[in-house]
């Protein structure tokens, strides 16, 4: 007996949660004629996990429209909706209502489908059927020129009557919402609207509105200057961060500051529209060093374009034209001329100004022997080097005495400071030095004659070489003065070295 009771009161605790109701009534279509299929919408809810529709019935006296639904509640408790459509076929012009009935039923523990059921709450809706023939007389009252701009809209009126509903249409389409006596168009089209009152209906003759687009452009960008090439009867220009720029009314501006612009257009029928955004950044390309740079061929002159950075393009150029491949911040000319580069970033770019550059050449000194010394062309200064062993110490003046065999080079600097390096100047004997004893020439009509006289040693033994080190021959001299032909010859610069207790060397040279 207690468990019996306690699930009733169960059930009755649960029951008290549910409510029921009949939350809209709406007909379709929203101004029904007497030619329309009506039919009626009603939204409904209960507080349980569902509540569908199981039996419902229409019935129809005169103008007046009876329906009842029957719905099946859940078990869980929660909020369900329900929309349900009835359809009441073509009815007669005029007045009529639709009262609606709701019932709802348990679903007890085990079962698909509900058994019985209560009233829960009902609606009644009243609306009015036109006649289709429609002998209302309604009109459209423009308020205005028949044309907007794009984004603008344009009064419609027509004549307000007392219980009367509206709808109008855009194109023969009926526009959503638009029931009342006046409208605002905002898209081109034909419009017209209908009106219904005391069972009877009227429809507008259509007027044409005409929305046109409003002009936009894409900006250009030449340097400092930002310009759009629509053909507008008005301009104003903006700087998305500032506002509106005082003055600036052309087609062209030219920017002084970086930022983002874009421009007002007012096209020949009035509609106002604008251009796309631009970013612009003011770029002031400069060279490093200043100019003019002087530099030697010999040495590495680096030219630096500004600003700097991986967002940036560059070009170089000499003379006005252009150095191809030439596109980083630096470049290194070896060529006197005017040098310039362009700086760019996406649209935006500046050519510096001409930077003067003056490359002076390298000195070239060339090496000459007298068979015991090597001599430099004429410089400001000198260093003397030995090929494998580098730079030799103390060996800064324009002559230097070989002591090894091997290649020697000389680095000079001008007038200018430039310097340069000779060829290497090969040295295969060593040694070959001044004498305290005398050499002439002695020159006789069909041959050539060397003449060697010893004021110290008359016996002794000579040995000649060539300028290369090349022994040519070995004359041993008894009695002074020795004579050696050397008719057979060739010109150039020959040593001879004295052998004995005073061995010396001296050179002569052979024409």
């Amino acid at each position: 007996m207690k468990s019996t009771l306690l699930l009733f009161s169960c059930l009755l605790i649960f029951s008290s949660f549910r409510a029921q109701d009949v939350n809209s009534i709406t007909v379709l279509p929203s101004n029904p004629v007497n030619t329309d299929i009506i039919k009626v919408v009603i939204n409904t809810s209960m507080n349980t996990s569902s509540c569908w529709l199981t039996t419902s019935s229409v019935t129809t006296n005169g103008n007046e429209h009876s329906i009842i639904g029957a719905h099946c509640a859940g078990l869980l408790q929660q909020v369900c909706n329900q929309t349900d459509t009835y359809t009441l076929g073509t009815l007669t012009a005029g007045l009529h209502t639709v009262h609606y009935d709701m019932f709802y039923g348990n679903l007890a523990s085990g079962q698909s489908q509900c058994n019985s059921f209560i009233f829960g709450d009902s609606l009644s809706y009243s609306f009015n059927v036109a006649n289709a023939a429609g002998n209302l007389p309604v009109q459209i009252h423009p308020q205005g020129t028949q044309q907007i701009c794009e984004g603008d809209s344009f009064l419609l009126l027509t004549d307000e009557e007392a219980f009367a509903t509206y709808q109008w249409l855009l194109n023969g389409v009926p526009i959503l919402n638009a029931n009342s006596a006046t409208h605002w168009a905002k898209d081109s089209g034909y419009y017209q609207v209908k009106m219904y009152a005391n069972g009877d209906s009227g429809t507008s003759v259509s007027i044409l509105i005409k929305a046109f687009s409003a002009p936009s452009d894409q900006l250009f960008q030449f340097g400092n200057t930002i310009e759009t090439d629509f053909d507008a009867i008005s301009y104003q220009w903006y700087n998305l961060q500032s506002g509106q720029i005082s003055g600036a009314m052309d087609s062209i501006y030219e920017v002084s500051s970086t930022g983002e612009y874009f421009v007002e257009l007012e096209n020949q029928l009035g509609c106002i529209g604008y251009s796309d955004t631009l970013y612009v950044e003011l770029i002031e390309a400069t060279i490093t060093p200043p100019s003019p740079s002087e530099a030697c061929l010999s040495d590495t002159l680096k030219l630096s374009a500004s600003p700097n950075g991986s967002q940036y393009s560059y070009q170089w150029y000499r003379d006005g034209i252009i150095l191809n491949g030439q596109i980083n911040n630096k470049y290194s000319p070896f060529l006197s001329g005017d040098y310039s580069v362009v700086v760019s970033i996406s649209q935006s770019k500046d050519t510096s100004e001409a930077h003067s550059v003056i490359i002076l050449p390298s000195p070239t000194p060339t090496i000459s022997f007298d068979g015991a010394n090597l001599f430099s062309t004429p410089a400001v200064s000198y260093q003397w080097y030995l090929v494998g062993s580098g730079e030799i110490s103390g060996a800064t003046d324009s002559l230097y005495t070989p002591t090894l065999t091997g290649v020697y080079e000389v680095e000079v600097t001008d007038n200018n400071g430039c310097k340069g390096k000779s060829s290497g100047f090969a040295i295969t004997a060593v040694g070959l030095l001044k004498s305290n004893y005398s050499l002439y020439w002695k020159v006789h009509q069909n041959e050539d004659v060397l003449v060697i006289r010893s004021d110290n040693n008359p016996n002794s033994t000579y040995l000649i070489f060539d300028i290369t080190g090349r022994q040519i021959g070995q004359w041993e001299s008894i009695n002074d003065p020795l004579e050696i032909s050397i008719s057979n010859w060739s010109s150039g610069i020959y040593f001879i070295q004295k052998q004995g207790p005073d061995s010396e060397t001296k050179k002569t040279v052979i024409h």
